[in-house]
């Protein structure tokens, strides 16, 4: 794959090599194209990969679902690819919501994520029946029941272990002792909690 264009509007060249092509020599024309028009960059990458993993994963955790975090790569290469194969997504906002749901992703594949989402976000999953959402905490409880009262809550639990070596991490996800109040509180917000993450 080769990415060309600014990377605010990157556009995208997939190519299939042929049996006896060598991955050097389509790199090297590239680089001799990319140079001769005078252009400044472009990426390659073995999508060939994804679908390799995605094969493995079926093969030796059939049972279990993946969920793809956006936010570690939002090409739309990638999104396209993972959402052929029924992969569900992880999304952190309205942007990576609507890259998802672009390539005909089901409002049921897909986890409104994020430790602290704007009440614009929760709405617009509320909106478009995005029914799951990441929670650690009372106060995204509160906001869950107020913007989005069907969505079904996914608890991020932490071991909190992490964070005792490194005095500047930022701790994410409630604690086992803390889970007991926030299973109450959904409760009490009668909001359903469909599992713990």
């Amino acid at each position: 794959m080769s990415m060309k264009g600014t990377p605010d509007e990157p556009r995208f060249s997939v190519e299939l090599l042929e049996g006896s092509a060598a991955l050097r020599d389509v790199i090297d024309k590239h680089i001799r194209d990319q140079t001769l028009a005078l252009k400044s960059a472009f990426l390659v990458a073995d999508l060939g990969v994804i679908v390799r993993q995605q094969v493995r994963w079926r093969a030796e955790m059939d049972q279990i679902r993946p969920f793809y975090a956006v936010k570690s790569n939002s090409s739309p290469v990638v999104i396209e690819i993972l959402a052929a194969l029924g992969t569900g997504f992880v999304c952190s906002n309205k942007h990576e919501l609507d890259l998802v749901k672009d390539f005909g992703v089901p409002s049921q594949d897909i986890i409104l994520g994020g430790t602290c989402k704007q009440l614009s976000h929760i709405k617009y999953a509320a909106k478009h029946n995005i029914p799951l959402l990441v929670c650690d905490n009372e106060v995204e409880l509160r906001k869950i029941a107020r913007c989005h009262p069907k969505a079904k809550v996914l608890l991020l639990l932490t071991s909190g272990s992490c964070c005792d070596r490194e005095e500047t991490a930022i701790p994410f996800g409630s604690t086992l002792k803390d889970c007991r109040h926030l299973l109450e509180s959904a409760r009490e917000l009668s909001l359903r909690v469909t599992g713990v993450k």
